[in-house]
């Protein structure tokens, strides 16, 4: 009788520990990229309205944190990589869209790139990565002999999660032109189309739904 309760116990102790194993809903989705994730050129005191992380928020209703900055580069936040162990817990996704500025003003040698990013990549359980937009400067090679495609195939080899293509705004077709800010940053309608290719993607692989 004793051993009989004893095993009803430990069966039930069980029964609340595996309930208490189940993943977190996935309701918290990390942005860390340049100035195109901070919404640049939008509106001048609230840029998070010119975000396509805000779209992602809005229509989905998870938490959205945006650490996009003006000039952002991978070797800049793998400096401070361990600042994401802060924001990023067993519900996040980490959708990260770096490598232009890397490959266009500080000129990082790929290697360099490459290290960062995985180590960007590191820091989360999932990851969605997008690609660098195509511009009219696209063949330019930097001072190391490397061209902003070079730096798009970095991120399609080490991302560990989806991989959305940047959309090819450079040179515009014609209908592309009412989504473009000084022919480098998307305004409020091109962040929409971009924030709707992250939403396709979280509702496909991680089968996020509007709350």
């Amino acid at each position: 009788m004793r051993s009989a309760i004893r095993c009803m116990v430990l069966c039930v102790w069980g029964l609340v520990i595996a309930g208490g194993a189940q993943a977190a809903p996935l309701d918290h989705v990390v942005f860390v990229g340049d100035s195109i994730t901070f919404g640049a050129h939008g509106d001048p005191v609230d840029h998070s309205l010119n975000r396509f992380s805000a779209y992602v928020g809005r229509r989905l209703r998870v938490n959205e944190q945006n650490l996009g900055r003006n000039g952002g580069t991978a070797v800049e936040f793998a400096a401070h990589a361990d600042f994401l162990d802060y924001q990023l817990h067993s519900s996040s996704i980490l959708v990260i869209m770096l490598g232009s500025n890397d490959q266009r003003f500080i000129e990082a040698p790929l290697p360099d790139f490459r290290a960062a990013y995985r180590l960007i990549v590191s820091k989360a359980l999932r990851v969605i990565c997008i690609t660098p937009t195509p511009r009219f400067d696209d063949a330019q090679i930097n001072s190391n002999g490397d061209t902003l495609d070079d730096f798009r195939q970095v991120v399609r080899e080490e991302c560990t999660g989806p991989v959305i293509e940047g959309p090819s705004l450079y040179p515009p077709p014609p209908a592309l032109w009412k989504f473009l800010v000084q022919l480098v940053h998307l305004n409020g309608r091109g962040s929409r189309v971009m924030g709707r290719a992250i939403v396709e993607v979280l509702q496909d692989q991680y089968g996020i739904r509007r709350r």
